[in-house]
């Protein structure tokens, strides 16, 4: 009778400490990440001046607009997918399909953003 009380506590004390580990490895994994933004934007001053920086602006936001363009949202939308999977469904075949096609997608995807930028590598320079 009294383990059934202590026990959902110390199922959602389990749960905390899980969530407080997980949120401290993700900050700091983006603490690690800025520092090293800070040393390469220092760098790239100190070797190339004000244009190398600019070019590294440059340079970043087409990455990060061609990323977004061929991820197409599948990063956000198949982590939603495979949790709602696995939460839902106990069948582990449904859940490697549907594993085995956002990866097959994703990389079809991310191959054709590299032909295409491949191709159109010129026309990107002088933008």
């Amino acid at each position: 009778m009294i383990f059934s009380k202590i026990l959902p506590e110390i199922t959602y004390m389990n749960s905390y400490k899980s969530i407080i580990k997980s949120a401290s490895i993700l900050g700091g994994l983006q603490i690690f990440q800025i520092i090293l933004g800070v040393l390469r934007t220092k760098n790239i001053a100190i070797l190339m001046g004000v244009y190398g920086v600019g070019l590294l602006g440059l340079y970043t936001s087409s990455i990060c607009f061609i990323t977004g363009l061929f991820s197409m949202g599948l990063n956000t939308s198949g982590v939603k997918l495979i949790s709602e999977i696995r939460n839902n469904d106990k069948d582990q075949e449904s859940l490697r399909s549907v594993i085995f096609t956002l990866h097959t997608v994703m990389l079809s995807l991310a191959f054709l953003g590299l032909f295409i930028t491949a191709v159109f590598s010129k026309q990107i320079s002088y933008l």
